[in-house]
C-alpha cells in the first residue's frame, strides 16, 4: 500500500498548504456545498465581520446579507453552472456589531468526484465604494454647476441682446434728429459743430451697441467678420470730438 500511503501524504500536504494560505489570507474564504451547508470559513471572519469562524458557521447568509441585496447574491450563486462556473457580486454585509460594510464576493463552482463545492472569496471593498460614491457626487455637483452656468450665460446673452435692441431704438431717433438739424440751413458754425458732435457721439454709442450684439453672437458661435475700409484720421477726430466739449469747459487742449 506504499503508493496509497504516498498519495495520502501528498494529499495531506496539499491540504495543509492550501489551509495555510486560506487561514492567513485577508479575504474571507468560504467553502459551501450544493445542499446549503458550509464546511469551512477562514479566520478572516474575525477581522472582517467580528465573528469567530465556528460562530460564523452557525449563521445563515440571510442573517448577514442586507435584505435589499439578497436577491442579487442568490441570483449569482444559483446562476453558476458547468458552462459558467464563476461569478461575482458586490453587496452589503452586516457585522456582528450591526454596522454594514460593502463586500465583493467571487464565487467559483468546483465539481469533484460527483460533489459540487462553491468556493467563495469575500473582500471588504467599503473604501473603494466610498471613493466611488464621492466621485459620483463630485461629478453630479460639477454637472449641476455647469448646467447652472450655462443657464446663467444664456440669460446674460439674452439680456445683452434685449438691452442692445432697447438702446438702439431711442438712439436711432437721436441720430435721425441730428441728421435733420445738420441739414437745416439756419444753423451757424458753432451750432453746426455742436450738432455734429452729437451725431458723432451717437454714432460712437451705436457702434458700442453693435459690439454688444457681436459679443452675444460670439458666445452663440454666430459671429461673422465684415472687413470695411475706414479713415484713421476721421476715426481719431471722432474719438476726440466726444470728449472735446468737456475738455473745453476744463480749459484742457486736446489735439490730434
Amino acid at each position: 500500500i506504499t503508493a496509497r500511503r504516498r498519495a495520502e501524504a501528498a494529499l495531506a500536504e496539499s491540504e495543509a498548504r492550501y489551509r495555510l494560505l486560506a487561514e492567513h489570507a485577508s479575504d474571507l474564504i468560504v467553502l459551501g456545498h450544493a445542499d446549503g451547508r458550509r464546511s469551512y470559513i477562514s479566520p478572516a471572519a474575525r477581522s472582517m465581520l467580528g465573528y469567530e469562524p465556528d460562530e460564523a458557521m452557525r449563521i445563515g447568509m440571510r442573517d448577514v446579507i442586507h435584505p435589499d441585496d439578497l436577491a442579487r447574491v442568490f441570483a449569482t450563486t444559483t446562476g453558476l453552472s458547468r458552462e459558467a462556473p464563476q461569478g461575482s457580486v458586490v453587496f452589503r454585509m452586516r457585522r456582528k456589531d450591526g454596522r454594514y460594510l460593502f463586500a465583493e464576493a467571487a464565487f467559483t463552482r468546483v465539481e469533484h468526484a460527483g460533489e459540487i463545492t462553491i468556493v467563495t472569496a469575500i473582500r471588504d471593498v467599503s473604501e473603494r465604494e466610498r471613493q466611488a460614491a464621492e466621485l459620483t457626487r463630485a461629478k453630479e455637483a460639477a454637472e449641476e454647476a455647469q448646467a447652472r452656468a450655462e443657464l446663467a450665460n444664456e440669460a446674460k446673452t439674452d439680456f445683452l441682446a434685449s438691452m442692445s435692441h432697447e438702446i438702439r431704438t431711442p438712439l436711432n431717433g437721436i441720430l435721425g434728429y441730428a441728421d435733420l438739424l445738420i441739414a437745416s440751413p439756419g444753423l451757424d458754425e458753432v451750432q453746426r459743430r455742436s450738432v455734429e458732435r452729437i451725431q458723432n457721439a451717437g454714432e460712437a454709442l451705436l457702434t458700442v451697441v453693435d459690439d454688444v450684439l457681436d459679443f452675444s453672437k460670439i458666445e452663440a458661435g454666430q459671429v461673422a467678420l465684415d472687413p470695411t475700409p475706414f479713415s484713421p484720421k476721421a476715426l481719431a477726430g471722432d474719438a476726440v470730438s466726444i470728449v472735446s466739449t468737456v475738455a473745453d469747459r476744463k480749459g484742457l487742449p486736446v489735439r490730434v
